[in-house]
């Protein structure tokens, strides 16, 4: 039995992780016996399934791996069903010659945010259809994004969990199941996306990271290596599964403070001192100074606070931007290398 064979079954039913743990495994069948039947005739060939996996995975397979484990196993069994031989066992081994550390596809933020938010939108108008929101727009509005999303799950190599291209065959759909309840409905809708869902937001959050993030980080090397390693930990902070938005900011600013102070040659200087004689804009030079004054009086960010700063995650990512952009900059306009 082909492992892209097994993989496509996984992905049909929307177990995405699993495929893409199979993937980085290898799949041996080996032969064990031949079974006769009592009446005789020709013999069933007996397979045990190995698989191969690295380290990492085999070690976590009954704790970090184990839904991941019984989606494959059963993934096996149910396609050797459609096989010449009988699959007695199924056993993991570990294998150094596996594939890299396990890391499931990722997804661009942007697309991510896309499915994300298009998907709601499918959500929302097959529940109102089928309850008390109807109107005559809603199937032309459902067929159109729903199209966006078929396609831009293609192109992701994701399969599109929703089989009703329309809503009233959707709502054809609902009555010929006796969904007699809105609770019903709204629970089917619900349950339709969850493992896709799911999987799109945490791809999502994995792949997440600023727009500037390229820029800075192919720029800054050898002595403006510390700017980008202030930076970096700005950005992980920020984007971080336990995020610390104050502690973001701090290492925002930091990282613009640095970049002025070796572009000045001022290292013991604050920023507000250093960047004076740099030559750059006026108006940009004030900029950056206000930043850092905003950063600096704003409680629990550059100095300690007795109440919550309560910054968002768009002010943190702002800061994070903001210094992108000052450090590119002032390395363009001073020259720094």
């Amino acid at each position: 039995m082909d492992k892209d064979v097994i993989i496509n079954w996984l992905r049909d039913g929307n177990e995405f992780s699993a495929a893409e743990l199979l993937s980085k495994c290898e799949l041996e069948y080996h032969y064990i016996d031949t079974g006769f039947s009592l009446g005789g005739g020709s013999g069933t060939d007996i397979y045990e399934a190995q698989i191969g996996c690295n380290r990492q995975v085999y070690s976590q397979l009954q704790k970090k791996y184990a839904k991941l484990v019984s989606q494959i196993e059963q993934a096996i069994n149910e396609c050797s069903q459609q096989s010449d031989f009988w699959l007695q066992s199924i056993c993991w081994r570990a294998d150094p010659n596996a594939g890299s550390n396990y890391l499931p596809k990722t997804l661009d933020a942007k697309v991510s945010d896309a499915l994300i938010r298009d998907i709601e939108r499918l959500k929302k108008l097959m529940i109102a259809y089928v309850t008390d929101g109807r109107k005559d727009d809603q199937p032309d509005q459902y067929y159109k994004v729903y199209i966006e999303v078929d396609l831009l799950l293609e192109e992701q190599g994701l399969v599109n969990p929703n089989p009703h291209h329309s809503l009233e065959s959707f709502w054809e759909f609902c009555k010929m199941e006796v969904m007699d309840t809105w609770a019903s409905r709204r629970a089917y809708v619900s349950d339709l996306y969850a493992d896709l869902m799911a999987h799109v937001v945490k791809s999502g959050r994995r792949a997440e990271k600023p727009r500037n993030w390229d820029r800075v980080n192919n720029s800054l090397a050898d002595d403006l290596a510390p700017v980008r390693l202030q930076w970096a930990k700005a950005k992980n902070y920020i984007y971080s599964s336990t995020p610390d938005y104050e502690n973001g900011v701090k290492e925002a600013i930091n990282s613009i403070e640095s970049a002025v102070r070796l572009a000045s040659e001022k290292e013991n200087e604050t920023l507000g001192r250093a960047i004076k004689g740099l030559g750059l804009d006026q108006d940009i030079e004030r900029l950056i100074s206000q930043c850092y004054g905003y950063a600096s009086n704003r409680a629990s960010v550059r100095h300690g606070g007795t109440k919550d700063s309560n910054l968002t995650k768009e002010e943190a990512e702002f800061f994070l931007e903001f210094a992108a952009i000052s450090i590119s900059y002032v390395k363009s306009k001073t020259g720094m290398d």
